[in-house]
């Protein structure tokens, strides 16, 4: 079964507390490989395929995962950056960054980050074509670098232009698409 983004949400909001519970494995509970493993079998089914790729590819299922240059923290690797954002803009809870650890807190601000903040705010403000590809370089450089300091329109039209972290992002984005790791 495969909830909305809308249904997952609004889940959230209401339940962050007693399910996080169940979602979240703490390394005395459970080995982190286990954990993951439980992780992803509870969220997976919930999750469109976008989001499904962008953990693959961020963090390969691994919810304690963090960069220790940039604090990019959990499944889909939240910026500090886009956790102000979530905290500015959301009507849920506030969130700190060691609540990012928390898969399903996570998960909730990476699918709001992807599909509402860039696909309804970022993408029309920069005047960027509607493709999920869009969405997809917006997530890994930044919105602002790639419709106001680039002025990319499209991603795939103006694959070459992207910084190559974005180029490498498609590239892998396209290898799961295709079923390939």
């Amino acid at each position: 079964m495969t909830i909305n983004r809308r249904q997952f949400l609004k889940l959230g909001a209401g339940i962050v507390g007693s399910l996080a519970g169940d979602l979240i494995a703490l390394d005395e509970v459970y080995p982190r490989q286990a954990g993951k493993e439980k992780i992803r079998k509870n969220l997976e089914p919930m999750l469109d395929e976008m989001t499904r790729k962008v953990i693959e590819i961020e963090s390969g299922w691994r919810y304690w995962a963090q960069r220790t240059d940039s604090k990019d923290t959990g499944l889909m690797q939240i910026k500090p950056i886009v956790l102000k954002e979530w905290n500015e803009h959301s009507k849920w809870e506030k969130y700190n960054i060691s609540d990012l650890f928390n898969p399903y807190k996570n998960v909730l601000v990476g699918m709001w980050y992807l599909h509402d903040r860039i696909g309804k705010h970022y993408i029309p403000s920069y005047g960027l074509d509607k493709i999920p590809e869009n969405k997809l370089v917006c997530y890994k450089s930044g919105p602002t670098l790639i419709g106001r300091d680039l002025k990319i329109k499209n991603a795939l039209e103006e694959f070459e232009r992207l910084p190559k972290d974005a180029q490498d992002y498609l590239k892998k984005y396209e290898r799961l698409s295709n079923g390939r790791h």
